[in-house]
């Protein structure tokens, strides 16, 4: 059995596409979030156990606004469009929260906020926009540094213990204002309260202990201080009142189907230094494009290039089908004035023809024959009676003219093509 070039090419490519669906299509997008019963804790938006933010982040799609995830650094917050960024428990400073000394962690570089994310926060803010930060670890350094050594050393803002805080708590608002309407209290399971180096902002809930929101003025713009990291979580989102006060803060600096950015990349999801490349900004999807074409092309080339045996020439074994012997003979009845004859000569394997191609016995009624072709192919069913009545008829009647016989064969013709049969 010989095998033509084109269906080797054809096999290869297929073969390629299954690889190569395989080894990009098939590895995850995300980390899984979902071990075992609730999970690390993990705060990302993928996360749908109790620490995540997941329901967070559905909960404002489903209120009309579009939550983004961004796995930027805060450098390129200029470049967003975003009214609100969201950071839940983003990586602090690598200082033990209660005493300030150096961590026993390793340092990561690209997803530790650091006093350079506090410049690129506020200076984003200060043009308008709001930042909600969710943290349970915001220490200061020790000693006075000359310059911020730790991201709230930047901000002078610190979230520390309180002594007195013992579990859960549900705290109750300490200032009247749109952001705390229709709020009675709001729930903290956290143990740590706010702690301010002067004396700008305003305490938007707390107790004797301190203050668990704050409000802080930047330029134009506002920084939620929130010391607890699963305030909006999966689990504490439906809690006393913190969905209404969320729900206040959305209605207070986002429009209706504003952008609302959810910070990824300080859950240690960083790309890249210097941002995403063009080959990240394009997407799994266009990335799986882009090599199927790459691959497609390589097989094209080589499917053209490459010889498969010995030439073969173009008019070795070309075969002549039924339809065109039919013809011919119909031609050389009409010739020798036999009108008649060559039209049932071509009518009759015509509708042989068509019978076969619609998969229906030969003693079929013509209606039945045009009611079928006009269902399976497109075929003008008016046409098709016109033909099959008209041949009937010139055959039974022993009658047809020059121009009738070529009207009637060349519609026969326009059928075959649009049934296929050729």
């Amino acid at each position: 059995m010989r095998i033509n070039r084109e269906l080797i090419g054809i096999i290869v490519l297929l073969v390629i596409f299954v690889i190569a669906g395989f080894l990009l299509g098939g590895r995850q997008g995300e980390v899984s979030r979902q071990v075992g019963d609730k999970g690390p804790p993990d705060p990302s938006v993928y996360n749908d156990r109790d620490y995540g933010s997941k329901a967070f982040f559905e909960w404002l799609q489903a209120t009309g606004y579009r939550p983004e995830v961004s796995q930027r650094s805060w450098r390129w917050l200029s470049q967003s469009n975003a009214q609100i960024l969201i950071a839940v428990e983003p990586d602090a400073q690598n200082i033990a929260t209660l005493t300030g000394a150096p961590g026993t962690q390793p340092q990561q570089s690209k997803t530790l906020l650091t006093p350079e994310d506090a410049d690129f926060l506020k200076k984003w803010v200060g043009g308008g926009h709001t930042a909600i930060l969710m943290t349970s670890r915001l220490a200061y350094s020790n000693g006075k540094p000359k310059k911020p050594v730790t991201f709230a050393d930047a901000m002078k803002v610190e979230v520390r213990s309180a002594s007195n805080v013992s579990g859960p708590v549900d705290v109750p608002s300490l200032a009247p204002t749109p952001l705390t309407r229709g709020v009675v209290s709001v729930h903290a399971d956290s143990g740590m309260r706010i702690h301010k180096s002067d004396m700008s902002g305003l305490d938007l809930f707390g107790d004797s202990n301190g203050p668990v929101v704050s409000a802080l003025p930047v330029g134009q713009g506002w920084i939620i201080f929130v010391s607890d990291a699963t305030f909006a979580s999966n689990a504490n989102l439906n809690r006393a009142d913190n969905a209404v006060f969320l729900s206040n803060l959305m209605a207070r600096y986002a429009k209706p189907g504003g952008a609302i950015l959810f910070d990824e990349y300080h859950h240690q999801g960083a790309e890249s230094a210097d941002g995403p490349s063009l080959w990240d900004i394009l997407g799994r999807p266009a990335q799986l494009a882009c090599v199927q074409l790459l691959l497609a092309g390589l097989v094209l080339v080589w499917a053209v290039a490459v010889r498969f045996g010995t030439p073969v020439p173009l008019d070795r074994g070309a075969v002549r089908n039924t339809a065109e012997y039919v013809r011919s003979l119909a031609t050389l009845y009409w010739r020798a004035g036999a009108a008649t004859t060559a039209l049932e000569t071509v009518y009759r394997q015509f509708l042989r023809d068509l019978t076969n191609r619609l998969a229906i016995g030969s003693d079929a009624s013509l209606e039945d024959v045009a009611s079928l072709a006009a269902r399976r192919g497109n075929i003008n069913v008016e046409e098709l009676r016109f033909v099959l009545a008209g041949c009937e008829n010139a055959i039974d009647t022993g009658k047809v003219s020059e121009v009738e016989l070529l009207d009637l064969v060349r519609r026969m013709d326009r059928i075959r093509k649009d049934t296929g049969i050729g």
